[in-house]
């Protein structure tokens, strides 16, 4: 109680949120008060924001790595880790935040919104689409609002030639009726055929346009079908593979004419027998 007195007349001779230079005044003194009785987790987090606050990050993360060996996922600890994270554009490390966050929460809500963040900053910031895809998936399956299944949309039509996609907006889908489950299939249907998975493109495509087709539906329907049957009608080219055998006896040999060298030759001169001699020439 006399800490707690104490630290009262603090705030009201130094507000640190009127007054930004009392924050180095109301960060000695709340040390003072840390030093002089029993560790404190709640303590020591303000301190860590005032910190925070006063620019001196090293001694907030400090502070944050004490209140944690305390009380261990300790939830406000976490989010204003996470914040300091993130404002340092240190992206790994306030994602590995965030799953903390989302293992020490038990509200769905909270829990969900938590998935929502940590699925828009693996997207954006560490090119992480599949993770992405499953943390917006659970986000909606905890709290399927507004806010939630805008972001999860956003994402699977900026993603829409991942595969993991198809995959989502399927089972999305399946928690829909009407306008909305048909929009969901229609593009996991185009996830599969961007994806290069063209047969579950043609399947899907054309179960959507025999429950309600549209000019839309048609011309994908088609286009889909064309690319398996342009797949199916593929010749498969084998190259014609010569014998080694039949290589080496084409080579010429080192040192040796080859064959159109040899019969470029001149015939011999006696090759048809010996020269008759001149007529009336007697000699032997």
């Amino acid at each position: 109680p006399a800490h707690q007195a104490a630290w009262a007349a603090v705030l009201a001779l130094c507000p640190p949120q009127r007054d930004p230079a009392n924050r180095r005044r109301a960060l000695e003194a709340m040390e003072a008060l840390t030093a002089a009785g029993p560790p404190r987790a709640e303590l020591r987090l303000q301190r860590a924001e005032l910190a925070r606050d006063a620019g001196d990050i090293a001694l907030a993360l400090e502070l944050l790595k004490d209140c944690l060996e305390e009380i261990p996922e300790h939830p406000p600890t976490l989010e204003l880790l996470y914040e300091i994270r993130a404002a340092e554009g240190d992206w790994a490390s306030s994602a590995e935040v965030l799953r903390r966050r989302i293992a020490a929460c038990h509200q769905d809500k909270r829990r969900a919104s938590l998935h929502r963040a940590l699925g828009e900053l693996v997207d954006e910031h560490l090119g992480a689409p599949q993770e992405a895809l499953e943390q917006l998936r659970l986000a909606c399956s905890l709290d399927g609002s507004g806010e939630n299944r805008r972001s999860l949309l956003g994402l699977l039509e900026r993603r829409e030639e991942h595969i993991d996609a198809a995959r989502v907006a399927l089972d999305l889908a399946d928690e829909l009726t009407g306008e909305e489950r048909h929009e969901l299939r229609l593009r996991a249907a185009r996830s599969y055929r961007l994806g290069g998975q063209e047969r579950a493109a043609e399947d899907l495509f054309a179960e959507l346009e025999s429950i309600s087709p549209t000019s839309e539906s048609s011309e994908e329907s088609a286009t889909a079908a064309a690319a398996v049957t342009a797949a199916d009608d593929e010749p498969e080219t084998i190259e014609d593979e010569v014998p080694p055998a039949q290589i080496v006896a084409d080579e010429p040999v080192a040192g040796e004419p080859s064959a159109e060298e040899h019969g470029a030759e001149e015939p011999s001169a006696n090759a048809d027998g010996p020269e008759p001699h001149p007529a009336g020439d007697t000699s032997t």
